[in-house]
């Protein structure tokens, strides 16, 4: 059974998403036909504090490791990657590439399916 997840390239979500146990997050270059991401990154926890009504969220840091993989999709052409992490394959196939609106505006999102095989 595949777990689904989608990320939203847009400043008001996260780019991080986790699934089957991989950390995947967005990455450059990404278009409305193609998208690279990482899996196995180092990010810095995202702290939150409050003032009055308003929540202030700390910018995350992602730093590669040598470790992190880099993974580059098109929907035209290269939809799957099969990786190995830590003893364990993954098959993480590109399912659609859309057009979210928040807040108005329009940012990109991108939806994968991640199985463990």
């Amino acid at each position: 059974m595949s777990t689904i997840v989608k990320i939203t390239q847009s400043p008001f979500t996260t780019s991080v998403v986790k699934a089957e146990g991989l950390q995947i997050n967005l990455y450059v270059p990404y278009s409305k036909t193609s998208v690279t991401i990482q899996i196995g990154s180092d990010i810095s926890p995202v702290s939150v504090s409050t003032q009055g009504d308003i929540q202030i969220a700390n910018p995350v840091v992602i730093v590669s490791t040598p470790n992190t993989k880099t993974l580059s999709f098109d929907i035209n052409g290269q939809k799957t990657h099969t990786i190995c992490v830590k003893s364990k394959s993954f098959r993480i196939d590109l399912l659609n590439i859309g057009i979210e609106n928040i807040g108005g505006q329009d940012f990109y999102c991108y939806e994968f399916a991640v199985d463990k095989i």
